[in-house]
């Protein structure tokens, strides 16, 4: 619950920013890129949060790989939003973005699949 407590925070920080300041800065589709990485941080904290409720309890390994996937996936696009603006190479992030979307994707399968099978 930490965690995702933790990731809703830094959303709304982030996307404030954005909101704010950054539009100033990115061009449209940087800045479009970076509130796609907030919309999914904020999504895989507020999973993270019902995940810690016993109804809907999700076991360690898929509240770190929704972390993780918030890692990955929106901190990739966050960094790779202020390529045009960082003087060297970010490129090398760009196959980490699918990486987390996959993670995600797993992970809620995962959970998934443990609710259908805790149900029956």
């Amino acid at each position: 619950m930490l965690i995702g407590l933790f990731l809703v925070l830094v959303s709304i920080a982030l996307g404030a920013l954005a909101a704010h300041l950054l539009k100033k800065i990115l061009l449209p589709e940087s800045l479009d890129s970076f509130k796609t990485g907030v919309n999914y941080c904020q999504l895989m904290g507020i999973l993270l949060i019902l995940g810690s409720n016993e109804k809907l309890k999700m076991n360690r390994l898929v509240a770190r790989m929704l972390a993780a996937a918030a890692m990955f996936f929106s901190g990739s696009i966050f960094i790779l939003a202020f390529k045009s603006k960082i003087s060297f190479s970010v490129s090398f992030l760009g196959p980490i973005t699918p990486v987390g979307g996959i993670l995600m994707m797993v992970a809620l399968c995962i959970w998934g699949w443990s609710i259908w099978k805790n149900k029956s």
